[in-house]
């Protein structure tokens, strides 16, 4: 097994936006066009057997006040845990907003974009962090929004080979993070 049906160019999307807002928070943002229908898109963030292909395990209760609860697959086993989460705003299939125990509070909109065929996705996460563990997170949600496009062409991520097979391109990206802040 593995992830050689994978893309494993981090680099074929533009760079997301990273603001730090104060001295404890960072603001993570990314837009991107992606060629499937909303409908599609909205699934593969909301529903648990298309989030495990490129972002995590998942546990929801798609409601405002519902939980939506995360766990990370690409760690080792003894570190996989559930980061607890609570839906603020859901607005099917357009918008949806939780908080993450992790990762702060994220935000997800989707529009339908060139008729209907393709989808734009804005992504913002206002994390609890700055500087290098901000720069980190921001390479980790890059990764994340390129796995989302494989999974909605069909594929998955094999979470037990991502650190050999993803980690070296993550670095090559988390350095453009880094450079991109100095």
């Amino acid at each position: 097994m593995g992830n050689a049906n994978l893309n494993k160019d981090l680099g074929r999307f533009e760079l997301g936006a990273v603001e730090q807002i104060d001295d404890t928070r960072t603001a993570i943002s990314f837009e991107r066009i992606y060629p499937h229908p909303l409908e599609d898109v909205w699934a593969a963030l909301t529903h648990p057997e298309e989030t495990i292909k490129w972002l995590a395990e998942s546990d929801s209760s798609l409601q405002v006040g519902g939980h939506f609860n995360l766990r990370w697959l690409n760690v080792d086993e003894a570190d996989l845990e559930w980061w607890d989460g609570r839906i603020l705003q859901i607005e099917p299939p357009h918008l949806l907003v939780y908080t993450n125990s992790a990762h702060g509070l994220l935000r997800w909109e989707v529009e339908a974009a060139d008729g209907g065929d393709r989808s734009r996705l804005k992504f913002s996460n206002v994390l609890n962090a700055v500087g290098e563990t901000a720069l980190m997170s921001a390479a980790g949600w890059h990764a994340h929004l390129d796995h989302l496009q494989e999974a909605l062409d069909g594929k998955a991520v094999d979470w037990p080979h991502w650190w050999r097979d993803f980690h070296p391109s993550w670095e090559t990206i988390h350095a453009e993070y880094v450079r991109s802040a100095t």
